[in-house]
């Protein structure tokens, strides 16, 4: 989950949202130290204003990950974060 919320950190970072996390979009790559973890399908994601001010209104990800805010039609990154408090649960 460190891993997982470090990548979401750095979409976050760069303007990006997911806004389709869940356990099948989290990929684990084996290597010699361990495994290493990776972030795929990104076209969901979408760019979003970081000051807040305009919000993405677009209904999009899959439904049991889905935070109230994006099914009201007006969210931000942390529909992100509430993905990944769902796959943590």
């Amino acid at each position: 989950m460190k891993a997982l919320l470090g990548a979401i950190s750095y979409c976050h970072e760069k303007g990006i949202v997911h806004r389709d996390l869940k356990p099948g979009n989290v990929m684990l790559e084996e290597d010699l130290d361990g495994s290493k973890m990776k972030l795929i399908d990104f076209g969901t994601a979408k760019t979003y204003d970081k000051s807040g001010k305009k919000k993405l209104t677009e209904l999009m990800g899959t439904p049991y990950f889905l935070a109230p805010e994006t099914i009201a039609g007006n969210y931000g990154e942390k529909v992100d974060v509430w993905a990944v408090g769902v796959m943590t649960y």
